[in-house]
C-alpha cells in the first residue's frame, strides 16, 4: 500500500500542479480579478483540506466522492440505501448542496456489490476558469443589454421631450391660439405658467368641478405648461337663493256663542185650603264674557346665508391646501424618524404646498405678497424639519433653537396676513398657528418614541385645526373681494 500512495500522488501534485500555479495562475493576478473569482479559490482550497481531513470514513462506512449530476437519492440507490441512512451517516450534510468533489460516507447495504465509479475527469484549473470567464462575458452582456435598454429609453424621452416643445414653440408661434379640439359646447385651453384649476375656473366662469368633469383623468395637482383642457366656457350661472316666506299667521278659532238658560218652570198653584203665598222668580246669572284670541306676532325671518359657487371652490381648494399641509408633514416626520428611503421624495413634495398657497393668493394680493407668504410657510416648514432632527439625536439646545425660530415665523406669518387683509386678526393667527405647532411637535415626540396610538389622536385634532385655518382663509378673502363672489 505504501508504493501506491506515493506514486501516483506524488506526480500530479509535483508536475501538473506546478504549472498552473507558476505560469497560468501568475498572468491573471496582475490583472484586476473579480470577487467571484477570489471566493471560488477559497472554496477549492477549504474543499481539498476538507477531503485531506475526512480520507477515511468509520467502519461500515464507505468514502465517496460527488460526482456531477449527484443526488442522494441517486446515490441511496446505487449503493442499495437509503437517504435517511446516508443523512445519519453525515451529520450536517445539505441535500440541496452538494458539491462536486465532495467526499461523503455511504452505508452500503448486504447484497449490493460495490458500484463502479464513473470514469470522470475532474475539471483542472483551466476548466474552471473557463467556466468562470464565461460567466463573466456573460454578466457583462447582460449590463451592457440594460445600459442599452436605459440608453434607449432615455433617447425615447429627450425625443419626447423634443416633440413636446416644438409643439409648445409652435403654439406660441400662432399667437397663442390653438384648434378647438373639444366637443360641442366646451373650449380649448393651453395650460400656462402658474396656473391652477381653479384659476382657470374663476377665469373662464366656472367652477373646478366642471372642468374636472369634462376632463377625465386629470390630475389637478400635476398641470403642465403647454397641457390642452376643455374648458366650459360660458356655462357658469349665478347662485340662486331662496326668497324667505314668511310664516302663516294662526287664524284664531270661532268661539260658539254663549245662549241664554231657559226660564225654569213655574209650577202651577193648586188650590190649597189654605192661600199660599205665590214665590218669587230668582233672578237669572248673567254669562259671563269668554276672552277673544289675540292674534299670533309675525315671525321676523332670519337671514338666508347663500354661499356663490366661487366660495365654494375657494373654499374646497383651502380646505385641500391645508390638508396637504398636515399629511405631507406627518409623512415626512415618519420618513426622518425611521430613516425611510423616501425621506427626500417626500420632503420635496411637502415644500411644493407653500408654491400652491402662492398660486391661489396671486390672484388676490399680486406676486410680491404671495411670494412673501410662500416664503414664510416654506421657513416654517425646514425649521420643522431641523426639529425633528434634533429631537430624533437627543440635541436638546439644537431643539430649543429650532423651536424658538418656529415660534417667531408664527409671529412673522400672522403679523403679514393681518396686513394684506383687515379680516384677518393678529391673535386668532397667533393662537390657530401656536395650537397648531404644539400640536405637531406633540405629534413628532409620539412618533419618534414610538407611541403611535397617541400621534393618531393627536393627528386627528391637526386635522381639525388645519380645516379651521382654511376656512378663516376663506371667509377673509370672500368679504375683502366680495365682487369676485357675489
Amino acid at each position: 500500500m505504501t508504493q501506491p500512495q506515493t506514486q501516483p500522488m506524488t506526480q500530479p501534485q509535483t508536475q501538473p500542479m506546478t504549472q498552473p500555479q507558476t505560469q497560468p495562475m501568475t498572468q491573471p493576478q496582475t490583472q484586476p480579478q473579480s470577487q467571484f473569482h477570489s471566493q471560488s479559490q477559497d472554496f477549492i482550497e477549504e474543499d481539498r483540506r476538507r477531503r485531506n481531513r475526512r480520507s477515511q470514513c468509520p467502519e461500515g462506512l464507505y468514502p465517496y466522492t460527488i460526482q456531477a449530476g449527484d443526488t442522494l437519492w441517486l446515490i441511496s440507490q446505487r449503493h442499495c440505501t437509503t437517504v435517511e441512512a446516508i443523512m445519519e451517516a453525515n451529520p450536517g450534510l445539505t441535500p440541496a448542496n452538494l458539491f462536486i468533489d465532495q467526499v461523503i460516507c455511504v452505508p452500503r447495504g448486504t447484497g449490493c456489490a460495490m458500484p463502479e465509479r464513473p470514469h470522470i475527469r475532474p475539471r483542472n484549473e483551466e476548466e474552471r476558469r473557463g467556466t468562470r470567464n464565461e460567466e463573466e462575458r456573460r454578466g457583462t452582456r447582460n449590463e451592457e443589454e440594460r445600459r442599452g435598454t436605459r440608453n434607449e429609453e432615455e433617447r425615447r424621452e429627450t425625443r419626447n421631450e423634443e416633440e413636446r416643445r416644438g409643439t409648445r414653440n409652435e403654439e406660441e408661434r400662432r399667437g397663442g391660439r390653438t384648434e378647438n379640439l373639444c366637443p360641442g359646447g366646451l373650449h380649448s385651453y393651453i395650460i400656462q405658467a402658474s396656473d391652477t384649476i381653479w384659476i382657470i375656473a374663476q377665469r373662464f366662469q366656472t367652477t373646478v368641478e366642471a372642468i374636472l368633469d369634462v376632463n377625465p383623468g386629470i390630475n389637478p395637482t400635476n398641470l403642465f405648461i403647454g397641457q390642452v383642457i376643455c374648458i366650459p366656457y360660458g356655462h357658469r350661472l349665478p347662485p340662486v337663493c331662496p326668497t324667505p316666506q314668511p310664516m302663516p299667521m294662526p287664524q284664531p278659532q270661532p268661539q260658539p256663542r254663549p245662549q241664554p238658560m231657559p226660564m225654569p218652570q213655574m209650577p202651577q198653584p193648586q188650590p190649597q185650603p189654605m192661600p199660599m203665598p205665590t214665590p218669587q222668580p230668582q233672578p237669572m246669572p248673567m254669562p259671563v264674557p269668554q276672552p277673544q284670541p289675540q292674534p299670533m306676532p309675525l315671525p321676523v325671518p332670519q337671514p338666508i346665508m347663500c354661499v356663490s359657487e366661487a366660495e365654494q371652490s375657494l373654499s374646497n381648494y383651502m380646505r385641500l391646501l391645508w390638508l396637504q399641509h398636515v399629511y405631507w408633514t406627518r409623512m415626512v416626520i415618519e420618513s426622518v424618524a425611521f430613516d425611510l428611503p423616501d425621506a427626500k421624495f417626500v420632503t420635496d413634495r411637502l415644500l411644493q404646498n407653500p408654491k400652491d398657497f402662492e398660486e391661489v393668493l396671486i390672484t388676490f394680493y399680486g406676486q410680491d405678497n404671495a411670494a412673501q407668504f410662500a416664503e414664510l410657510l416654506t421657513t416654517h416648514l425646514t425649521t420643522a424639519n431641523e426639529l425633528v432632527g434634533a429631537m430624533k439625536e437627543g440635541n436638546t439646545d439644537a431643539a430649543s433653537d429650532a423651536e424658538k425660530r418656529w415660534y417667531d415665523n408664527a409671529d412673522q406669518i400672522a403679523t403679514f396676513l393681518a396686513n394684506i387683509n383687515p379680516n384677518w386678526s393678529v391673535d386668532d393667527w397667533q393662537d390657530m398657528l401656536y395650537n397648531h405647532l404644539a400640536m405637531t411637535k406633540a405629534e413628532a415626540n409620539d412618533i419618534l418614541t414610538q407611541n403611535f396610538e397617541d400621534s393618531i389622536n393627536v393627528f386627528a385634532d391637526i386635522e381639525r385645526e388645519a380645516l379651521e385655518m382654511a376656512d378663516v382663509m376663506t371667509q377673509g378673502i370672500t368679504q375683502q373681494f366680495m365682487q369676485f363672489f357675489r
